[in-house]
């Protein structure tokens, strides 16, 4: 089989989403470009183009140190010149389908690892990706189609079964979607994606198991919030508030500037009519995100509660502001009136 050419680079999947199907013409190196082009690491490379222009390597090369800077276009370009000399490489239709991805074209990356399936049917990494591109266009068919593939000839990917878990849970196959998680956790148990996976379908069916799973991932890297967060959440859902509240703090704690911690926890204090403390959660969350309409919806439902009905409406009128789809805040606005 023949070696696919590879970016030095890691990716995840589901990275993000452009259009290699590109009809337009490859832009136009600007001043900027040029001085980029002449810069750093890429002036070895830039010079070799100029020396070599038919060398689909050093465009290769350049593309993925374009890619890194986050120069996706201009990495895409040079991609496209390299497919363009040598199109029977699969590995430059690949890490178009990774640029195209960060470029949010999802159309294109399809395109890009259908391309490079056809020339290296096994690969399985460009099926896995693939598969995930399927997904995120909703063709969970097609999607079940290449990872039914992918794990008959590895069925020890763990990325194949966290995916195919994605894919059952949103057809709303639980059982089987925690099932393949289950194995990914298995296959790779310093996975932070699937431990967290793992604990959000446990949380979807209200199991205590969820609060083990966030644990284990807040213990891969004790910087992150978001396990923390997790598991205040679902303490919240089944009414364990006084866990709750304990690990939101320890999440704030954590991340000073992670809005949604307050955010729960002002809910959590204005259910039990602590207005005071809920209102201080929720102007510390106006103040970490001065563009967070929820925040100042909550805001408003806990002046209203107090009976300051005029600070009430000018909280909702923010949040209305902040977000014209905001339906809850119109209404409030209306029923102040």
């Amino acid at each position: 089989m023949k070696q696919v050419v590879r970016w030095a680079f890691c990716c995840t999947l589901a990275a993000g989403l452009l259009s290699c199907h590109f009809s337009g013409p490859v832009v136009n190196q600007t001043d900027v470009a040029d001085s980029l082009y002449n810069s750093g690491q890429l002036r070895p490379y830039t010079d070799s183009i100029r020396l070599y222009p038919r060398n689909a390597l050093y465009y290769f090369k350049r593309s993925e140190l374009l890619y890194n800077l986050q120069q996706f276009v201009l990495s895409r370009n040079d991609l496209l010149r390299a497919s363009l000399l040598n199109p029977q490489e699969p590995g430059f239709y690949y890490a178009l389908g990774e640029v195209n991805l960060a470029l949010h074209s999802l159309d294109s990356a399809r395109h890009d690892y259908n391309k490079a399936m056809e020339l290296d049917k096994g690969d399985q990494q460009i099926r896995l990706r693939l598969a995930d591109v399927l997904f995120l266009l909703k063709e969970d068919g097609l999607s079940r189609l290449e990872l039914d593939t992918l794990l008959r000839v590895d069925p020890g990917n763990a990325e194949g079964h966290g995916l195919i878990s994605q894919v059952y849970e949103d057809q709303g196959d639980t059982a089987r979607a925690i099932g393949e998680m289950e194995r990914a956790v298995k296959l790779s148990p310093q996975n932070y994606d699937a431990l967290m996976a793992m604990g959000d379908l446990y949380s979807a069916v209200h199991q205590p198991k969820a609060v083990d799973f966030y644990h284990k991932a807040y213990l891969l890297d004790t910087t992150q919030e978001e396990p923390l967060y997790a598991m205040g959440l679902y303490y919240h859902k089944m009414q364990q508030d006084d866990q709750a509240i304990a690990v939101l703090k320890q999440c704030i704690g954590t991340n000073h500037y992670y809005p949604g911690s307050y955010l729960e926890l002002g809910k959590i204090y204005f259910q039990h009519a602590q207005i005071e403390n809920a209102l201080k959660m929720f102007n510390l969350a106006t103040k970490v995100d001065p563009m967070n309409a929820q925040a100042y919806y909550q805001m408003g439902l806990c002046n209203e509660s107090a009976g300051k009905r005029q600070q009430a409406r000018t909280d909702y009128r923010q949040a209305y502001a902040l977000d014209n789809h905001m339906n809850e805040a119109k209404a409030a606005l209306n029923r102040l009136k």
